[in-house]
């Protein structure tokens, strides 16, 4: 389980998400989730998930980002148990959409675990990226995310904060009026228990 700064959204932040929801939907569609059969294959998505998605996501650039290539997420890998499940270990990012919006999909072994849709368009921080496919981990649903206009930075430009929809949840990551409260996300996440 992970805590982060997080918020109930706000209604013009709502209606930003709100607006793309077809092409968030059109992005998604044809993306079958997969029910996590087994720990091991929790901890390889979970894994490739802290790994990988934290060093780089941009939604512009349609490509796919084996986990095999990536040594820290090998050593993730072993530590907990999943080694067997690196190969088949992936994040795709791909522009499905006719307006523009991508997908952000985390494969093992031919399926997905994760997923979000983003305007394509947008460069977007790895770090909430990272925060929206926990979330769709934790729930086994996609999670449609908006990007705030970004604010300038001292090294470059990121935007300052996401909202996401999760189920049929609201919620804005990151910003100055953020705060601490993974108890209010509902459904606070346990991982599966192993199969027998």
């Amino acid at each position: 389980m992970y805590r982060t700064r997080w918020r109930l959204a706000t209604s013009n932040e709502m209606h930003r998400l709100q607006e793309g929801l077809l092409s968030h939907e059109e992005a998604n569609q044809g993306i079958m989730m997969a029910i996590l059969p087994n720990f091991a294959t929790f901890s390889c998505t979970h894994d490739l998930i802290q790994v990988i998605v934290q060093k780089s996501i941009d939604a512009k650039k349609p490509r796919t980002i084996y986990g095999k290539n990536d040594s820290k997420f090998v050593a993730a890998a072993k530590r907990d148990e999943c080694i067997h499940l690196v190969l088949s270990s992936q994040i795709q990012i791909a522009q499905v959409s006719k307006n523009g919006f991508a997908s952000v999909e985390v494969i093992i072994d031919k399926k997905v675990y994760a997923a979000v849709s983003i305007r394509g368009s947008t460069t977007t921080s790895e770090y909430y990226i990272h925060l929206a496919l926990q979330e769709t981990l934790r729930t086994g649903k996609h999670v449609p995310v908006s990007v705030a206009k970004g604010i300038e930075r001292i090294d470059k430009q990121q935007p300052d904060q996401i909202v996401a929809l999760i189920g049929d949840t609201f919620a804005t990551f990151g910003g100055a009026s953020t705060y601490t409260g993974i108890d209010r996300i509902p459904d606070a996440y346990l991982p599966p228990p192993p199969i027998a």
